[in-house]
């Protein structure tokens, strides 16, 4: 788990958070993408649960949020984690570590682990806030599904890119167009030149309304023709993705929860998980990591 579940529940404390602590969008998004082995979804769902009731039970203000992919890959894990510093990163890991190190101790954990999982990858990226539009109406607490797109361009044309997307949302403002988006560019874990686009949706039905036409009258055709250009030219790649939100393997904080308790509350099991077992049928609870150390001393 320090390798799988680590790398994405781990890297996930405090998911949100930022949010709570600031009205502006947070200034770094660390994404951790895990392809699951065919028909093993499951099996890792059960694995994460084991992780949220340990979490919940040693260190209830470590949070996260673990979406799964609603299209594209039917074996995609993905989490999401919003932090407005590389130390906020460093000291969630910390914590985590020491809320569910124990589990990770377990050799039948890890193995079913790594019988899962087939790959994974971790993105960090910064947040371009003058790429972004309408940030503060970006809603995570109501997002039941979050739209990502994935962009790689040619090295050296992100200038150009920068230029031709300020100029569409000072437009897109101009006009009050009724959308809004958050973009990061990636720092670590994809080649240069790449972007996240981020969309929060209270429900796929908001992808119902067509703004097309909308969006041709706020921009003018030269503008849209430049753009178009642009990507002819310079995108390598993009994939876009729908993400669906699981409440039951996630821990978010209290904040959003309050804001939408019904989509967010999920009743907690009693007893610790189990992680081993001693004998044919016998079960061994997890032992707290602190017990752990305290009992060496």
């Amino acid at each position: 788990m320090r390798k799988a579940i680590s790398l994405v529940l781990m890297m996930f404390a405090a998911t949100l958070c930022a949010w709570a602590q600031s009205a502006s969008a947070p200034k770094i998004l660390m994404i951790s993408r895990i392809n699951l082995k065919e028909g093993r979804g499951m099996e890792y769902q059960k694995l994460d649960r084991q992780v949220r009731q340990l979490v919940h039970k040693n260190d209830p203000n470590l949070n996260w949020i673990t979406a799964t992919a609603f299209t594209g890959s039917d074996n995609e894990e993905t989490y999401f984690q919003f932090v407005n510093s590389y130390a906020d990163i460093e000291q969630n890991d910390t914590a985590f570590g020491k809320a569910a190190g124990s589990l990770f101790m377990s050799t039948e954990f890890n193995q079913s682990v790594a019988d899962s999982q087939q790959a994974g990858r971790n993105i960090i990226a910064k947040l371009r806030a003058d790429l972004s539009y309408n940030a503060d109406k970006f809603d995570p607490a109501n997002a039941k599904f979050w739209s990502v797109t994935y962009r790689r361009d040619k090295p050296g044309s992100g200038a150009e890119y920068a230029s031709l997307r300020q100029d569409v949302t000072a437009q897109l403002k101009a006009a009050n167009f009724d959308t809004h988006s958050l973009v990061y560019e990636v720092t670590y874990g994809m080649p240069a030149t790449s972007y996240i686009v981020l969309r929060d949706l209270p429900s796929l039905s908001v992808l119902d309304t067509d703004l097309s036409k909308q969006y041709e009258s706020a921009v003018p055709k030269n503008l849209r023709q430049q753009v178009t250009a642009f990507s002819h030219e310079n995108t390598i790649a993009t994939e876009s993705v729908i993400y669906q939100v699981k409440p039951e393997l996630s821990h978010p904080p209290q904040n959003l929860v309050a804001a939408n308790p019904s989509f967010w509350t999920v009743k907690e099991t009693e007893g610790a998980p189990v992680v081993a077992k001693k004998g044919k049928g016998a079960k061994q609870a997890v032992e707290p990591a602190a017990v752990k150390e305290n009992s060496r001393q």
